[in-house]
């Protein structure tokens, strides 16, 4: 018999993905860093061999924490993407680049894609038909040097003239790259230049969209919420119904 997990504060989320001729399933997860010790507690109902294995080798709480929060939000979407009750049949193994390879015998045909800062860690499942990645980042003010070094000299326009926005645009240009190399299954192995973007658009739901110069089939959307900022990529031509932080 399964062992059923006591639900997450939040709840896998159903995100609306429109194309001009079908709707894609999507859906997002989130969970707070608050619920590592109660999640630790019941590791062995959440990892499959393999995941627990590896999490008990990790000698570094950080570490500990960022894995588990992780496997739990991206087993949480794809459960209810899939209609799982045991998060233990659901395996996330690392790829040759170190991206989240699913194993489940229901999961042909959906992926997924994983973030995390030292508060949360989210998730999305999605269609493996309809690329998308993620990311998540908190504004810390110790690396904002190293952020703004990290802007190339063709997107240092998109900062000019917002000096009070400048720490949340750096986070966007950060979290939008991140999300596609992502979607693209390269990791930021790739030079930041190949990853420029193009265009940055902000909407009046506080949210932001980038195209990208070498990757027009592409869109982020980045959404802000204080010092915190979550980006996510998908196809240029699909519409969302989504809020993150809602």
């Amino acid at each position: 018999m399964a062992y059923f997990l006591t639900p997450p504060a939040r709840s896998a989320t159903n995100v609306t993905l429109r194309r001009s001729d079908c709707t894609v399933p999507c859906r997002f997860s989130s969970v707070s860093a608050s619920e590592y010790p109660a999640l630790a507690e019941r590791r062995s109902s959440i990892l499959s061999d393999s995941e627990l294995a590896y999490f008990e080798g990790l000698p570094v709480l950080r570490r500990r924490t960022s894995y588990l929060l992780g496997r739990f939000a991206a087993k949480n979407a794809l459960a209810s993407l899939v209609g799982e009750d045991d998060y233990r049949s659901i395996s996330i193994e690392p790829g040759i680049f170190g991206q989240p390879i699913v194993h489940h015998r229901c999961s042909i045909g959906y992926d997924i894609s994983i973030s995390h800062n030292s508060q949360q860690a989210i998730a999305i499942a999605f269609d493996a038909g309809h690329p998308m990645g993620i990311d998540i980042e908190k504004f810390d003010y110790t690396l904002y040097q190293t952020l703004l070094s990290a802007v190339p000299d063709e997107e240092a326009r998109f900062l000019d003239g917002s000096d009070n926005a400048s720490p949340q645009l750096l986070l966007v240009l950060w979290t939008a790259k991140e999300a596609l190399s992502k979607a693209l299954r390269c990791g930021m192995m790739t030079p930041a230049s190949v990853l420029a973007i193009e265009s940055l658009e902000r909407s009046p739901s506080c949210r932001y969209q980038s195209v990208f110069r070498n990757f027009g089939q592409y869109k982020a959307l980045s959404w802000v919420s204080e010092a915190t900022v979550i980006s996510i990529v998908l196809p240029l031509r699909t519409e969302i119904e989504f809020d993150p932080f809602k």
